[in-house]
């Protein structure tokens, strides 16, 4: 969540000067349908994922007047080794 935060306020001011200078601006942030649902053993992951979203939201409130549009993209989940629970490991 750190990071996310700081490399969307790294190139914010970039977004802003950009869309001033050609009408507008886009930031795509990659979150998971993870953050909308309660999943056994995903506390962690949905949580981080849920931030992503609600921080893209609110920044589309901030930014939107000054013609940065901001999207988050959420993938559905995959069956992979992140859903097999630890002692199974």
């Amino acid at each position: 969540m750190k990071g996310q935060t700081n490399v969307i306020a790294a190139f914010t001011p970039q977004l802003v000067r950009a869309a001033a200078e050609r009408g507008v601006a886009d930031l795509i942030n990659t979150s998971s349908v993870a953050a909308q649902s309660v999943l056994p053993a995903f506390a962690v992951y949905a949580g981080t994922k849920a931030y992503v979203s609600h921080l893209s939201r609110n920044l589309r409130a901030e930014l939107g007047a000054k013609k940065v549009r901001v999207s988050v993209i959420e993938p559905g989940l995959l069956d992979t080794e992140l859903a097999v629970p630890r002692r199974q490991r």
